[in-house]
C-alpha cells in the first residue's frame, strides 16, 4: 500500500518523522540490561526512536573502544543514524570527551546520535556499564500529556475555564443581579490561562463585547459609557502559547 497526500504527493519518511518526533521524542521503548563477558558488552535486542525514526537492534556483543593507557576512562554507547551511509543505522562506542551530533533528520539533517549507556574501561577491558538516565520513552506518559485535562476551574463568580490538551475553553457569564456597565471587570486570568494576544467575543446579545485584554483582565465593553446589561455571556476557545 502506498500512502499519499490528498494532493497526490507521496508521504516521505521525513513527513512521518516529524509526527513521531513530536509525539514520542527520542529514547528506547523499554529499558536495556547490559552485561560484560570476555571483554565485550552484551546487549539484548531493543527498539527505540531517534529524530522521529524508529529503529530495531538484534541482540549482539559489542567490542568497546578501549583507552591506550591503564588509567580508567569513561565512554559512551551510541545509536547513530547516518543517512549518507549504505548502512544508516549503527551502534558504536566512543571514548570521552565526545560531543553527540544531533541533526534533525526531518529537516535535511544527515547524522543524528543518541547515548544509550556509559561505560568505564581501561587498557585491560571494560569495568562497568550503566544505562543512560531517562533514555526510555514512557508511552503512557506521552499519551496522557496529549490528553491532559485540568477539569473545570473558576475565577471569581463569573468565569469558568478548562484546559484540554493545551486548548483553553473559557466561559464568562453573568445573569441577573446588578447591571453590568461599560468597563466592568469580571476578573483577571492567572498565569498559564491567558492568551498571548488580546481578543474579544464579537457580540454579547447586541449590547457589547467581552474582552480578554493584554493585561489579562476580562472586561465588558460597550459603545457608550451609559449602556449596560443584566445578562452577559461569552465563550472563548484558544490555544496556550
Amino acid at each position: 500500500m502506498r500512502l499519499i497526500r490528498n494532493t497526490g504527493e507521496t508521504i516521505t519518511a521525513a513527513d512521518d518523522g516529524r509526527i513521531i518526533k513530536n509525539a514520542l521524542g527520542d529514547g528506547l521503548f523499554e529499558s536495556v540490561e547490559f552485561t560484560i563477558s570476555n571483554g565485550q558488552i552484551n546487549i539484548p535486542a531493543f527498539k527505540g526512536a531517534l529524530s522521529g525514526r524508529d529503529f530495531t537492534f538484534d541482540a549482539q556483543s559489542l567490542v568497546p573502544t578501549l583507552p591506550t593507557t591503564s588509567t580508567p576512562v569513561t565512554g559512551q554507547i551510541i545509536v547513530r543514524i547516518d543517512l549518507s551511509s549504505e548502512t544508516p543505522l549503527s551502534l558504536i562506542t566512543v571514548l570521552d570527551p565526545y560531543e553527540l551530533t544531533y541533526d534533525d533528520l526531518n529537516e535535511s539533517g544527515v547524522v543524528c546520535e543518541m547515548k544509550i549507556a556509559t561505560y568505564t574501561a581501561s587498557l585491560s577491558g571494560v569495568i562497568s556499564v550503566t544505562s543512560a538516565a531517562n533514555n526510555v520513552i514512557n508511552i503512557a506518559e506521552k499519551v496522557n500529556s496529549l490528553t491532559e485535562d485540568s477539569g473545570w476551574k473558576t475565577i471569581g463568580q463569573h468565569i469558568v475555564y478548562r484546559i484540554i490538551n493545551k486548548i483553553v475553553y473559557l466561559r464568562v457569564r453573568q445573569a441577573g443581579g446588578d447591571m453590568r456597565r461599560h468597563g466592568y471587570v469580571f476578573g483577571t486570568l492567572p498565569s498559564g490561562v491567558y492568551p498571548v494576544y488580546s481578543f474579544a467575543e464579537a457580540n454579547v446579545y447586541g449590547v457589547g463585547r467581552v474582552f480578554i485584554n493584554q493585561n489579562h483582565t476580562v472586561t465588558f465593553e460597550t459603545s457608550s459609557e451609559s449602556e449596560s446589561s443584566n445578562y452577559i455571556q461569552a465563550t472563548f476557545v484558544y490555544p496556550l502559547g
